[in-house]
């Protein structure tokens, strides 16, 4: 069974290349909503990239695709996960961070993926991340956050949940997670997805299209 990750590197300017027409009026509204040029960027190039990818998976045109963001849970229709009500087989999960983009998609089981800056101190925030349960370096909290954002992610939940109610070493639901073992020209980024999933599963790299080389892999891209 095999999770895709689709990744692009973001830089200044660079949503510049991207077709703008496969986003929704929904997703250009939310995005006019941001304040800084860095996050409508990343936002643009972030939904664009899932929408290409989740296209690819269904063959269909990717400003067809329906995204609905009420909430499986609870009914809320003012967050949660998005999914696709045409094809509810397919789970997909986005991430972005100042200068990458990662989106998965998955048809095993529900998936979350999170990607961070690898150069960040959070002994600030140690006592929002580790269950009672849990010791950790402040080197490894990094670690703990990635993990757990994607369990959170991956269980519908996302950040309305508690990283403290989250023990690692007895994730909920049949939820496993992996690290993601970014290549050299990601070595500033940290990563992990976590899936709904008993089965082994392999991971299958692929760059955004916009990119001269956009073939699968299981390597990480660059």
């Amino acid at each position: 069974m095999v999770v895709k990750l689709w990744a692009t590197r973001v830089t200044r300017g660079s949503a510049h290349g991207v077709t703008s027409r496969v986003l929704s009026d929904d997703e250009w509204q939310r995005n006019a909503r941001l304040r800084r040029l860095e996050d409508r960027e990343l936002f643009v190039t972030a939904w664009t990239l899932a929408r290409t990818a989740l296209a690819v998976e269904l063959d269909v045109r990717p400003h067809a695709l329906v995204v609905d963001r009420v909430c499986r849970l609870c009914g809320d229709p003012r967050h949660g996960k998005p999914w696709l009500p045409a094809a509810p087989h397919v789970d997909f999960n986005l991430s972005h961070t100042a200068g990458l983009v990662v989106v998965a998609v998955s048809t095993v089981g529900s998936v979350g993926v999170d990607v961070e800056l690898a150069d960040q101190d959070l002994s600030r925030l140690r006592h929002l991340i580790l269950h009672p349960a849990e010791e950790a370096a402040d080197d490894e909290l990094l670690r703990y956050w990635v993990r757990k954002e994607a369990v959170l992610k991956a269980s519908g939940v996302g950040l309305s949940g508690s990283m403290l109610d989250l023990d690692l070493a007895r994730p909920p639901d049949e939820i496993q997670v992996l690290d993601l073992l970014l290549g050299p020209g990601a070595a500033g980024f940290v990563g992990a997805l976590a899936l709904r999933s008993h089965r082994a599963v392999a991971l299958e790299w692929w760059l955004a299209p916009w990119h001269s080389a956009g073939s699968p892999g299981g390597e990480p891209p660059w």
